[in-house]
């Protein structure tokens, strides 16, 4: 059998965090924030994460309203991630506070079960358009935090409009787990030249970006011929067994297809012609696979009036926020104490 081999000190320069693989990089992140946001300090969690804790003041409300954030560096930074490597967390006034004021929620924030409601400052387009390797710094991340303060400023100023403010992005995007998409084309492969077709396992994030984390399979046979269609039990007590894996809140979000090459391009200019027919309860995914002349995927969002709109797609788990593809339990010392009672035994 093949041994793995590891250099000296590579696996725990692996497993060290980013301030220490990489003094020099914070030096640089210390420096940054001394010329740009000196009001500024640098702390530490429990759980050894760094975070600055500072006051923003855009200057919109009178008597220079501050508001008092944290920006926490993730296990991630300073690689890319949807969301920001760098989360900013309000703290004073809290999140919470400023959306019960308001009597709606900013379009802009982000769900974390481990650091709360965190603001979105970097985008799944502001990593792909990037002609390098897309990095975050604190600096980088307070800056949008100001731009955003401040729009939220003339908001409650009542000089922006709350329609403005939080119109969204038209940025709808899948973005696909490498297990979800190993998924999808294995299963394509092993059934070819028949049709297959499974169940998306995911959350809907802001600004129209989908995460597929993973899928289960929907497709039934008889004896006579091989046939198609959702088993609706079967793919919740499957999902199921999946969500429940997972820290974050996971449901069905779509489904995908590969349907008989035949029958493909049909299929896909009906869609281009299809008009609204129905009504869904909740919007959901549809995800084609064709094989012909090679396999390829056409992603679509489809609206609850039963429109159809095609989807920019893209494979990674690095994009995505950690705190969506962390397990429940990563080792014995997390689990339960699961008691039996045998009083009646």
């Amino acid at each position: 059998m093949k041994k793995l081999k590891i250099a000296d000190g590579e696996l725990g320069a692996i497993l060290l965090p980013w301030y220490i693989r990489e003094p020099e990089r914070l030096e640089a992140e210390k420096e940054g924030m001394e010329t740009f946001f000196p009001q500024f300090k640098l702390n530490k969690m429990d759980d050894g994460r760094y975070y600055w804790r500072g006051t923003l003041r855009p200057g919109v409300l009178p008597d220079g309203w501050a508001w008092e954030v944290a920006a926490i560096y993730d296990n991630a930074h300073p690689n890319s991630v949807f969301g920001g490597a760098v989360k900013i967390v309000l703290l004073e006034p809290e999140i919470e506070t400023v959306i019960e004021a308001l009597g709606w929620r900013p379009y802009s924030l982000i769900d974390c079960p481990n650091d709360g409601i965190y603001l979105c400052t970097a985008m799944v387009d502001d990593m792909k358009n990037s002609h390098t390797k897309y990095e975050t710094t604190a600096v980088q991340t307070l800056a949008r935090a100001v731009k955003w303060l401040t729009a939220l400023e003339l908001v409650m100023a009542g000089d922006l409009s709350e329609e403005w403010y939080n119109e969204p992005v038209d940025m709808k995007q899948i973005v696909f787990t490498r297990r979800a998409f190993n998924a999808i084309v294995t299963e394509t492969i092993d059934k070819n030249p028949d049709e297959t077709a499974g169940a998306l396992i995911g959350r809907l994030l802001q600004h129209g970006v989908w995460i597929v984390v993973d899928t289960v399979p929907a497709r039934l046979e008889t004896k006579e011929q091989q046939t198609f269609e959702y088993d609706m039990n079967l793919i919740n007590s499957l999902a199921n067994g999946i969500t429940k894996q997972y820290s974050a809140e996971l449901s069905v979000i779509g489904y995908w297809r590969r349907y008989p090459d035949s029958v493909f391009p049909q299929i896909i200019e009906s869609i281009s012609k299809s008009e609204t027919t129905g009504y869904l309860e909740n919007e959901t995914l549809s995800v084609f696979v064709n094989c012909v002349p090679e396999i390829s995927l056409k992603t679509y969002h489809i609206d609850t009036q039963y429109k159809y709109t095609e989807m920019d797609w893209i494979v990674s788990d690095e994009y995505i926020p950690e705190h969506i593809l962390e397990y429940k339990f990563n080792g014995l010392s997390e689990l339960p104490d699961l008691k039996c009672n045998n009083e009646n035994n």
